[in-house]
């Protein structure tokens, strides 16, 4: 009897043992699966920046509230869990603040663009563009030669490409950012790549919404007068945001009171010059083009 009971107890303990094996198997794999999974949920940084593009590229324009707060002469910074904080000036130096708003249609080539700011209006609906100062009562009309573009979109661009040379290093991490879930993506730049020089880049990408709620940037630049390396601390933040915008938000119909002033047309290059031989390189002989197209010879 005894010796059955030994037996019984025995072969309970290896039940329990194999038992505690294979609960221990399912909970490996169990948390082994669980990582994987969280793994491939997390999208790396350049897969972050192409999602950000492709939204972009499929609506019909954007526009937006911008705020620039530019830090000049930085003495110290530190890079936190909220960004760049502890920012401290040279003595004297303060930071000046720019608030504008902006549209753009197409996103990735833009034709049509508007800009706001200080009281002054820049608008081009892809042949007429303004320029138009609420102050002075005075519209400059002209045919649209450029885009001026002060939206986010060619800096997601940008770092996408930058990435793409080996040119930048982009780390991704998570976090909040008043109140939204982000995406935070830290790029930092090889040497000598502008003049000056954006070392650092630090995006906060709204997760849900696929564009930056706001973009640090820190410059470095060389004093020229003391020869001495300075660092600049930009700060970009991006309200309101509205895709798919009507053709309306790019034209413009100056008020009644308005002074006109055309623009004449640029005329388009036919042809390119020739090289200039060593005789044109030298400074001893500089020929102006003047407006009216007489030419004049200075001598030294």
């Amino acid at each position: 009897m005894k010796t059955e009971k030994t037996g019984l107890l025995r072969i309970g303990i290896l039940l329990l043992g194999i038992s505690a094996i294979v609960f221990a198997c399912i909970l490996s794999l169990a948390v082994f699966l669980l990582g994987c999974a969280e793994t491939e949920s997390e999208p790396k940084a350049e897969e972050v920046l192409r999602m950000v593009l492709e939204k972009h590229e499929a609506a019909e324009g954007y526009k937006g509230i911008g705020v620039m707060t530019q830090y000049g002469a930085v003495q110290t910074y530190a890079v936190g869990n909220e960004g760049i904080v502890d920012i401290t000036q040279y003595e004297g130096v303060q930071p000046h603040e720019v608030s504008y708003s902006y549209a753009m249609k197409p996103i990735d080539r833009a034709t049509k663009w508007k800009l706001e700011y200080n009281g002054k209006l820049l608008v081009c609906n892809g042949t007429t563009s303004w320029t138009y100062n609420k102050e002075g009562k005075s519209a400059y009309r002209g045919n649209c030669s450029g885009v001026i573009r002060v939206d986010y979109y060619p800096s997601i661009e940008g770092l996408l490409k930058c990435s793409q040379a080996d040119l930048c290093n982009l780390t991704l991490g998570t976090g909040e950012l008043s109140g939204r879930a982000c995406y935070i993506i830290q790029a930092t730049f090889n040497e000598n790549l502008t003049f000056p020089q954006v070392v650092k880049d630090i995006l906060w990408i709204d997760k849900e919404y696929l564009y930056p709620l706001k973009i640090e940037k820190v410059i470095k630049w060389t004093d020229p007068r003391t020869d001495e390396t300075r660092t600049d601390i930009m700060m970009l933040e991006y309200k309101n945001i509205e895709f798919n915008v009507s053709d309306k938000e790019f034209e413009f119909i100056p008020p009644e009171d308005t002074k006109i002033i055309e623009i004449p047309p640029i005329p388009p290059i036919t042809e390119i010059p020739p090289p200039l031989n060593q005789e044109q390189t030298s400074l001893n002989s500089l020929t102006l083009v003047l407006p009216n197209s007489n030419r004049k010879t200075m001598e030294s």
